[in-house]
């Protein structure tokens, strides 16, 4: 006789019955078999149904076998004594499962449902510039947790790692240097995953090749890349500039090119600004490579002198002006308000938004005559600071390759004394100062000492030094102040290097 394998409250006969251990061993099938479940798995479901659920237990598939979950039939697709599995129902709430037979029905413990994850709305398609990070990219309305993910293609996308939340950060982006594309990935419980809509960040860009643009003029959206030579005809906008292949690039006087990010210039190639052209920068990106910035003063004699301010970074002053004697390149002291001689302009940069005194060369006419200086550097660009004391007179300058407006200058700094911009012609006896203030410019008048009787207009020149007494601890410069402006008014010093303020 068959041993009999006994489980908490139930035996089973020869046959292999399980039964209530009430019921008469009698090795007949005669009696009901109570179906019993001893669990299923999984224990979490989605609403949405169609989730495979394996129940376990005994005397499961006994005659006419249901199973329902709360209430609603589900789907057998396997059926034994001791394993049902059922696809569950669609619109699934929580609650438990029933299994019913032909001899009974028998309930499990219950179950938690998932909600179905929503995909909800995501933010708008971007352009961008080259080299800089997408705007946050959103996800609103959606139920379930985030996972973000990133496409070159708009087809194959892998997750980009701890970005699990909205919105997707610039951080978690990085800057993009090609077309790039996002979506989120929305997942419940044990629910099947989708996927937001997607977003595009666009690069877009054109391509000079000496001949003709690869994509038609950039615009402030599009990235300009010069690979051949270029000579400007007009003004230009673009996101970045970038010069590479040796190109040779020529900003024609009177021309501006206006970018929202950053300017580019490779190795062997040249960018040069000439006189009175402009470059105008939107944001506080971080320019690369040298470029050439072109400045004519008004007409000069032997022995006058410039108050310079350089707008790039890395001009030494002796290769600003190398026929200019070494002892000839001045800084102005606040404390003396005497200009003092650089000890080694062969050594000594500009320093950025600083004033430098400085003669024209020595082998200058001594009719008045243009010079035109080069600077030759890495283009200045955003929030500049010139650190001061308060209530002193320093030598200040123009630190940008675009001229500046001076009220907005003034204003910024909350400055209550005029701008001093020296105007005398190898004339030591007479003090003669162009100044400006918000109520306007105020010249010295036709003299010996200042024969063009130049009037400033409120536009500050590229290179142009000038003196300002701060209120404050600091004189500071935006890209805010930065303008486009024709004018061409550039003004000089005085050969006399005396104190001139306190």
């Amino acid at each position: 006789m068959l041993a009999l394998q006994r489980f908490a409250g139930f035996t089973t006969d020869y046959d292999g019955d399980v039964r209530n251990v009430t019921t008469p061993d009698i090795g007949a099938d005669e009696f009901n078999l109570v179906p019993v479940i001893t669990g299923f798995t999984p224990s979490t479901l989605c609403f949405s149904g169609g989730t495979a659920v394996t129940i376990s237990g005994f005397n499961l598939n006994n005659g006419s076998v249901s199973v329902s979950f709360n209430g609603v039939l589900g789907t057998i697709t396997s059926l034994s004594p001791t394993t049902i599995i059922v696809t569950t129902p669609a619109g699934l709430t929580a609650g438990t499962i029933s299994v019913t037979t032909s001899d009974g029905s028998a309930t499990s413990s219950s179950y938690i449902v998932s909600p179905l994850p929503i995909a909800g709305s995501v933010s708008s398609n971007q352009i961008i510039c080259a080299g800089t990070s997408p705007s946050d990219i959103s996800i609103t309305g959606s139920v379930g947790t985030i996972q973000w993910q990133s496409s070159l293609d708009g087809i194959s996308f892998t997750d980009i790692s701890g970005a699990t939340s909205s919105p997707l950060t610039g951080i978690s982006t990085g800057n993009l240097t090609v077309t790039t594309y996002y979506r989120a990935i929305i997942s419940s419980g044990v629910c099947t995953s989708i996927p937001s809509a997607t977003v595009s960040v666009s690069i877009l860009s054109t391509t000079w090749d000496g001949t003709s643009w690869s994509a038609g003029l950039p615009n402030s959206n599009t990235s300009a890349f010069f690979t051949g030579n270029y000579t400007s005809s007009g003004s230009l906008t673009a996101c970045n500039l970038t010069v590479t292949n040796s190109a040779i690039v020529i900003l024609q006087s009177g021309d501006t090119i206006t970018l929202n990010g950053i300017v580019a210039v490779d190795s062997g190639s040249t960018l040069t600004l000439k006189n009175n052209a402009t470059l105008l920068q939107n944001t506080t990106a971080t320019n690369t490579g040298a470029i050439n910035v072109e400045r004519d003063t008004n007409p000069l004699m032997r022995l006058d002198y410039t108050l310079w301010s350089s707008p790039v970074a890395g001009q030494q002053l002796q290769a600003f002006s190398p026929a200019t004697l070494a002892t000839r390149f001045y800084t102005y002291s606040p404390i003396t308000d005497l200009y003092t001689v650089v000890a080694s302009p062969s050594t000594t940069n500009f320093d950025t938004a600083t004033g430098y005194l400085i003669r024209t060369p020595n082998t200058h006419p001594v009719t008045p005559t243009i010079w035109t200086g080069t600077f030759t550097g890495v283009p200045n660009n955003g929030d500049i600071a010139l650190t001061v004391d308060n209530a002193t007179y320093n030598a200040v300058g123009n630190p940008y390759p675009s001229k500046i407006n001076a009220d907005d200058f003034i204003t910024a700094n909350g400055l209550t004394e005029a701008l001093y911009f020296w105007r005398k012609t190898n004339n030591a006896t007479t003090a003669s100062y162009a100044t400006y203030t918000l109520a306007g410019g105020a010249g010295t008048g036709a003299s010996p000492g200042d024969p063009l009787a130049l009037v400033p207009n409120g536009i500050i020149q590229i290179g142009q030094g000038f003196i300002a007494k701060a209120t404050s601890t600091a004189l500071n410069f935006t890209n805010a102040m930065r303008v486009s402006n024709p004018s061409n008014q550039f003004f000089k010093t005085t050969d006399s290097i005396e104190a001139e303020f306190g």
